[in-house]
C-alpha cells in the first residue's frame, strides 16, 4: 500500500481498488463505493490506483472532480481544493527531495489535485469555466513547486516572512502581481500607503516561474514586501489601503537561503511539457451522468491553453488521455 505523508495544501495520502469504465475519450471515469469513506470523502490511494488500473504511467498530474459536494479529499474535511504531492526531485525551492510509492505508477506521477464538485467551477455541462475555477487549478498545480521557501536579506537570519501562516502561499503584504499562489498586486501610492488592486488572478510571477524551472534567476525582477504594522490578512481585500514601507526582495535572497535551483532552466533535464489526466469520481458507475462528464470535459478543454497563458507561453500541459 502506498504511503504518503500529510502536508497541508500539498502532501497527503494515496490507496486500493475500484472499477474504471471510460465513457469519454479524454475524461477518465473512476467509480466504485470503495473510492469513498462512509462520510463521503475520497480515498486518495484508491482513487489513484483505480486510475492506474486502466491507464498507463503517462501523466504528471491527476485532476479529480466529483459531480456533487461529496468526494472532497479525505484529509481536508472541507470543500477546499487540495494538492497531494507524490514526489519532488528539485533542489533549491524549499522542499526536501522525496518519492512516495503509488501503486500503478513507476515514478512519472508528480501529484494529484482534488477539485471537489465540478459545478463549483463550471457553469453547466458545456461551460464556461468560471474565472475562479481557472485560477484555483492554477494555484493547486503550482503547489508542485511552491511556495514554501525561506529568504535571507539585509543581513537578517533566514526567514519565511514572505509567506503566509501556512507556509505554502505568498503573504498578503507581498506585491506578487496577484500570483495564483497568493499575495496581491499592490499599488504604491507614493505617500507611504499601498492599495491592493487584485488578488489570485494574475499570471505566475518571476519567482513562481523560477521555482517551476521556467525562468532563469537573471530574469526574475525583485518584488516588494510591505513592512506594515498590526495589519491582519483577514482585514485586507481588493481595494484595501494600508500604511507601510516597501522592502525590496530579490531572487538572490531566495538563493542565499535555499541554494540555486537544480535542475536550472538551461539544464537538459528541465521539464516544460507536462501531462494531466482529468477524472470524474463517483460512488456508483450508474450515477455518472453525461452532463457531469461534459462539465469535466469543458474544464479539460480550457486548461491546456490556460496553463500556457499562466506561464507566459513558457510551458505546455497536454490534457488528452493516452489510449
Amino acid at each position: 500500500m502506498a504511503r504518503i505523508g500529510l502536508f497541508l495544501g500539498c502532501l497527503a495520502l494515496l490507496g486500493c481498488e475500484s472499477t474504471l469504465t471510460p465513457v469519454h475519450p479524454d475524461v477518465a471515469i473512476l467509480s466504485g463505493p470503495r473510492l469513498f469513506t462512509s462520510a463521503g470523502y475520497l480515498h486518495s490511494e484508491r482513487t489513484a490506483e483505480s486510475f492506474f488500473d486502466k491507464y498507463g504511467d503517462d501523466y504528471d498530474f491527476l485532476v479529480i472532480f466529483t459531480a456533487d459536494t461529496t468526494g472532497i479529499y479525505e484529509r481536508q474535511g472541507s470543500s477546499i481544493p487540495t494538492y497531494v504531492s507524490v514526489f519532488n526531485d528539485t533542489e533549491g525551492i524549499g522542499l526536501s527531495r522525496f518519492r512516495q510509492q503509488v501503486d500503478g505508477s513507476d515514478g512519472r506521477l508528480q501529484g494529484i489535485v482534488f477539485m471537489g464538485s465540478v459545478y463549483q467551477w463550471v457553469l453547466g455541462p458545456t461551460g464556461p469555466v468560471t474565472e475562479k475555477g481557472a485560477y484555483v487549478l492554477g494555484h493547486e498545480i503550482a503547489h508542485r513547486w511552491g511556495t514554501c521557501f525561506s529568504i535571507k536579506y539585509q543581513g537578517q537570519p533566514k526567514s519565511a516572512r514572505i509567506l503566509d501562516l501556512f507556509g505554502r502561499h505568498w503573504t498578503y503584504s507581498m506585491d506578487t502581481d496577484a500570483s495564483p499562489l497568493g499575495g496581491y498586486d499592490w499599488i504604491d501610492n507614493g505617500d507611504g500607503t499601498f492599495t491592493a488592486s487584485a488578488r489570485w488572478t494574475g499570471l505566475y510571477n518571476g519567482f513562481d516561474l523560477y521555482l517551476m524551472g521556467l525562468a532563469a534567476a537573471r530574469e526574475v525582477e525583485p518584488m516588494f514586501l510591505i513592512d506594515a504594522i498590526s495589519v491582519d490578512d483577514d482585514t485586507v481585500d481588493v481595494g484595501s489601503t494600508i500604511e507601510g514601507t516597501a522592502v525590496w526582495i530579490s531572487i538572490d535572497s531566495l538563493i542565499a537561503a535555499e541554494g540555486s535551483r537544480r535542475p536550472a532552466l538551461d539544464d537538459p533535464e528541465i521539464q516544460n511539457r507536462f501531462s494531466a489526466a482529468f477524472c470524474l469520481a463517483s460512488p456508483e458507475r450508474r450515477d455518472v451522468r453525461g452532463d457531469d462528464v461534459e462539465a469535466v470535459e469543458s474544464f479539460r478543454r480550457m486548461w491546456g491553453e490556460h496553463f500556457s497563458y499562466l506561464t507566459g507561453g513558457r510551458a505546455e500541459m497536454d490534457t488528452q488521455l493516452q489510449h
